[in-house]
């Protein structure tokens, strides 16, 4: 057991409702994309979180172009997320908004030692 399940499991019971949390935050990807959404105040574009997400991903040794990492929240990470109520997303408008449960989601992270 790695030191981030442990510190898991003695911060957070495990139930269906925390499962769920951590299948829907298993990629560094989403991880980063809720830490940024919830520093935000309001609705925030693809591209702005993009942006955010790609100079988290340099800090950690990722080369990945923004606009890559916009297509991959577009067409995979946002419906999943938007899906279990983690944020709203308006695919058409391509804005995202955070919701109470993306500062849960972020808060959860941070006490299972996933930080920023």
């Amino acid at each position: 057991m790695s030191s981030q399940e442990a510190a898991a499991d003695t911060l957070m019971p495990e139930t269906e409702e925390t499962k769920a949390l951590f299948d829907a935050l298993t990629s560094p990807r989403r991880r980063h994309l809720i830490h940024a959404l919830s520093a935000q105040p309001g609705p925030v574009t693809v591209e702005e979180l993009a942006e955010e997400i790609h100079q988290r991903e340099a800090e950690a040794g990722e080369t990945t172009h923004p606009d890559q990492i916009a297509i991959s929240l577009h067409h995979l990470h946002l419906p999943k997320l938007a899906a279990r109520d983690f944020l709203e997303y308006n695919a058409s408008r391509k804005e995202v908004t955070p919701t109470h449960e993306t500062d849960d989601a972020s808060y959860a992270l941070a006490s299972a030692g996933f930080n920023e």
